[in-house]
């Protein structure tokens, strides 16, 4: 009895901890879609801090950063996106900033 307590216990607070993450990340995409960039970033980095990212969450944390014209963040999201397995490589192409941000990145490159 005890021990199936202590079972149904682990799962609920493994449940409310998933909940939670996934809140965090809702929330980030929702900033990210108010174009509210800085704060989505600041949420992805929390969710991320406490549970693993999908890849599709990487890409759409990196396409905030860039917007947010923070390259390194982006790209850095963006190289673990795609070790991830995200595919959408043609999604690049009319997404959401990277052309923006890889123009910043060069120039920065550049004036060193």
């Amino acid at each position: 009895m005890r021990l199936s307590l202590i079972v149904i216990l682990a799962c609920l607070v493994s449940t409310l901890y998933a909940q939670e993450t996934k809140s965090l990340v809702s929330q980030a995409y929702e900033s990210y879609q108010k174009k509210q960039y800085d704060q989505s970033i600041s949420l992805y980095n929390q969710a991320f801090a406490e549970k693993k990212p999908g890849s599709f969450d990487l890409y759409n944390a990196a396409c905030a950063a860039a917007l947010a014209n923070q390259a390194d963040q982006a790209f850095g999201w963006l190289n673990q996106s795609l070790d991830d397995g995200w595919d959408n490589t043609g999604h690049l192409k009319i997404g959401c900033g990277f052309k923006r941000a890889v123009c910043r990145f060069a120039l920065a490159g550049t004036r060193q």
